[in-house]
Parts: structure tokens; sequence; C-alpha cells
């Protein structure tokens, strides 16, 4: 583990409870990966107010529009490699698209400007809830439990 990373854990940890005390969220959770070592879980706040349940690292919350920017990173990381490009159809990498679907290049995905609409035009907007469950959490050996 490098020398400022200890350091830098305690502060955000911190950093997050002060947050959900000045913003009154109900929870939230982080992790950090270095390499292939998870260097800290931690969950501050509640799973259920009404209940008084603490929320833990196992359960689950919603990633929502955050996935855009993670496959947008993932893909320039593939493009800077040479592994494809942006004028690429999505069609090569999803086979069976709609044909009109699949010349769309990942350009225009990455950039929101090849029209699709995602549930398309009479579709609610809405958020959809997230189950009422938890990861199952495993410790030591390959055994888990729920």
């Amino acid at each position: 583990m490098s020398e400022w990373l200890p350091h830098a854990l305690t502060y955000v940890d911190s950093w997050l409870s002060h947050q959900m005390r000045a913003t009154e969220q109900p929870g939230c959770s982080v992790a950090v990966i270095q390499g292939a070592d998870f260097v800290m879980e931690r969950a501050h706040g509640s799973a259920d107010l009404a209940r008084g349940i603490p929320i833990t690292t196992r359960h689950r919350f919603r990633v929502a529009s955050y996935s855009k920017a993670f496959t947008a990173a993932a893909v320039m990381l593939l493009k800077e490699a040479g592994r494809l490009r942006l004028d690429d159809p999505v069609g090569i990498y999803v086979p069976d698209l709609h044909p009109s679907l699949a010349l769309t290049t990942l350009g225009q995905l990455l950039s929101h400007s090849a029209g699709i609409l995602r549930d398309g035009s009479d579709a609610a907007t809405g958020a959809m809830p997230v189950p009422d469950r938890t990861f199952p959490t495993c410790s030591g050996s390959s055994r888990c439990r729920s």
C-alpha cells in the first residue's frame, strides 16, 4: 500500500461522514480498490430510516447514469490502446442489433448524438425501486452466506 493511502482513506471516510450530516442523505457506501485489493469498504447512514436499520457495505445501490461514465472511460482506454475506433459501428461489438442501430458509431453513442431513445418516446421516466436485498458476504474461504 502506498505511504500516503492510509491518510487519504481516513480523510475520505471522515469527509463522507461529514457530507452525510451536511446534506442529510440517508445512506452511502464506498469501496476503494488498489490493484486487485480492497483497501477500504465503508457504509454510512441508514438502509431503512423508519425501522432504524443501518446500511452496510453489502446493500445494493442503483448505479444509474454513472455507468455511462465508466463505459465511456473504458471505451476511450480501448481506443487509446488501438483496439477500437470511435468511427466503428456498434454492430461490430454487439451482435443481433436491428440493422439501423447496428450502424450507429461508438462515437455517436458516447456523445449521445445517435438519436436513440432508451425506452422509446412513450416510456415513463420515473426511478425504479432498488430491491431490498443485500449482497452475500464472504470472509476468508470460498463459503458465503446470505
